[in-house]
């Protein structure tokens, strides 16, 4: 070999050095993110195979030579360990433990000092020579197995790990990420390979390495930063894969690219189909082509009817590349529950219908039959009969109530709480009760009127029933700088008496449908009232102050 070969070589060989540290210093704001630290100690193991590797070749004393060869060995092996870490932590998407990096550096170290110590040189190097300039090793025992048995082997592991990843990935981007960490990983091996069978006299491994690290960053890159070793985006593509609701991605021009194992067990897809051959195959996904008229779909599983919503959302890839992602949420539960709504507010309707015209005429009839026989009947069963008669229409009454009092309030208007409150006042007021309003009139809120005048007149009439006259109830604000989740301000109102208050084991079941502790009261009128609450999508709550305290929050105030 010419004289000035032997340092050209090896400053050639050095050349990788910088190329793989750039490559970890490309990274080293992640280090601490899953297998991107393992892929920065890969790229530092490859600036010390460059200058090990070269600086050796540079000298021709193979005392020299032979000082770098043993880093060189550590290195190669401490490679293998970094690679094979790296797939692992890759593949799993869990993090590796530090004690596992620890327990697999113990085979390098008793390498290194092996190869210190003269009497036990010979277990790594069984013969040494330089020819023409150039170190030649011949491998010991202990140095096949540590090049050998456990560096290449850990490799070999590596490539497993990932072609089983490949193998299984659903995800189209994953199996190409994959793809190409392993054609990226094989450089390096097959130059060192070829080198240690001596197919070669000049160890470019380091350049291997360098182009594995070019590769590995082209293979995980977003947006030029490497989130692909972020735990975050580990969990996500786990979930995109876990997640019962179907999935499916678009190219710009609607070809499926990928799509996730719930969008494959319900819809007839693959991966690569166009526009048209997926509506071909499942026509049900018409709709989500058509964005200005959005649907529910409606398809099959497994021979049951399954409704699905969907949301479309225009995605980004970088470079001017865009898509379309497509995320459907199984809705057939709230289908059949608005269903059975539907049902019950039909059948609700019926019965309203029967019991204002087919009760409430036959009663109409008896009540004037009885005037007639007022003559003929002695005046104690006369009012027997008339009190029962005026019950059973209170109770036809609040029944026509508790039939509407659920149905949601869809949109309220704006009405003048004080007003609303005073005129159910009137409805139910005696001789005997005082009202105090403490209520400003220009308190406006937005609510379904009739339906707030029968809250304000069944909680007046609970009072009054409930308590021994004389009775004073309060009607009053709170709250007024409260806000709703929309945004908008909300006002709390409360209904106050004096009397004797709810004792405490009743505060629970007060708002039961038919729960009352008077003999002539129906067990409806608080229920009333907490359906209409609801229905407004307000809340109750009783206390006892003075007396009983009603208060109803979240009211939305309304600006006229």
């Amino acid at each position: 070999m010419p004289l000035f070969a032997k340092p050209l070589i090896g400053l050639v060989m050095i050349g990788a050095a910088p190329i793989t540290g750039l490559l970890a210093l490309r990274v080293r704001s992640d280090v601490d993110k899953p297998a991107i630290k393992w892929f920065s100690l890969m790229m530092l193991a490859g600036v010390g195979w460059a200058l090990t590797s070269g600086i050796g070749t540079i000298f021709w004393n193979a005392t020299v030579s032979m000082v770098f060869d043993r880093f060189l060995l550590f290195t190669a092996t401490f490679t293998g360990i970094s690679w094979f870490l790296f797939a692992t932590e890759f593949a799993n998407k869990q993090t590796v433990s530090d004690h596992t990096f620890h327990v697999l550096l113990i085979v390098p170290v008793i390498t290194q000092c092996f190869v210190w110590i003269p009497q036990s040189q010979w277990l790594v190097y069984s013969q040494v020579t330089m020819t023409n300039g150039l170190l030649t090793t011949t491998l010991g025992p202990w140095g096949m197995f540590d090049l050998w048995v456990f560096g290449y082997g850990l490799t070999f592991a590596a490539f497993a790990v990932l072609v089983g990843e490949l193998l299984t990935a659903d995800n189209r981007a994953r199996k190409i990420q994959v793809g190409l960490l392993i054609g990226g990983m094989s450089i390096p091996v097959v130059i060192s390979v070829a080198y240690t069978l001596d197919l070669t006299s000049v160890n470019f491994t380091a350049y291997g390495i360098a182009a594995t690290g070019v590769i590995f960053l082209v293979a995980i890159r977003e947006e030029s930063n490497p989130h692909l070793f972020s735990v975050n985006h580990f969990a996500w593509d786990q979930a995109i894969n876990d997640i019962d609701d179907p999935i499916l991605n678009f190219d710009s021009e609607y070809t499926l690219t990928d799509v996730n194992p719930s969008a494959r067990r319900v819809f007839d897809i693959e991966v690569g189909m166009d526009a048209e051959h997926l509506r071909e195959l499942n026509p049900e996904l018409a709709p989500i082509f058509d964005e200005e008229r959005p649907q529910d779909i409606v398809t099959h599983v497994d021979g049951a009817k399954r409704y699905y919503s969907y949301q479309s959302s225009r995605v980004e890839y970088g470079r001017g590349a865009t898509g379309q992602t497509v995320v459907f949420r199984d809705i057939t539960a709230q289908k059949h529950q608005e269903n059975r709504l539907q049902r019950q507010n039909e059948r609700l309707d019926e019965f309203a219908s029967v019991v204002s015209h087919d009760l409430r005429n036959p009663l109409t009839v008896v009540t004037g039959r009885l005037e007639l026989l007022r003559e003929d009947i002695s005046t104690d069963e006369f009012e027997t009969i008339q009190r029962n008669l005026q019950r059973m229409e209170t109770i036809i009454d609040d029944v026509l109530k508790l039939a509407r009092a659920g149905e949601t309030v869809e949109t309220g208007e704006s009405v003048r709480l004080a007003g609303v409150a005073t005129e159910a006042w009137q409805h139910v007021h005696t001789d005997q009760s005082t009202f105090e309003m403490r209520v400003s009139e220009d308190v406006l809120v937005e609510a379904d009127r009739n339906r707030l005048l029968t809250v304000f007149e069944n909680l007046f009439r609970n009072a009054l029933d409930h308590n021994e006259p004389p009775v004073t109830v309060h009607v009053g604000t709170f709250g007024a700088d409260e806000t709703l989740t929309d945004g908008e301000g909300s006002i709390g109102v409360y209904i106050e008496d004096d009397g004797d208050g709810i004792p405490a084991e009743e505060c629970g079941r007060i708002f039961e449908h038919g729960y009352t502790t008077n003999d002539d009261g129906t067990g409806f009128g608080l229920s009333i009232v907490h359906d209409i609450v609801e229905a407004h999508n307000w809340d109750i709550h009783v206390t006892n102050s003075s007396g009983a305290r009603f208060e109803i929050t979240g009211i939305p105030e309304s600006n006229g």
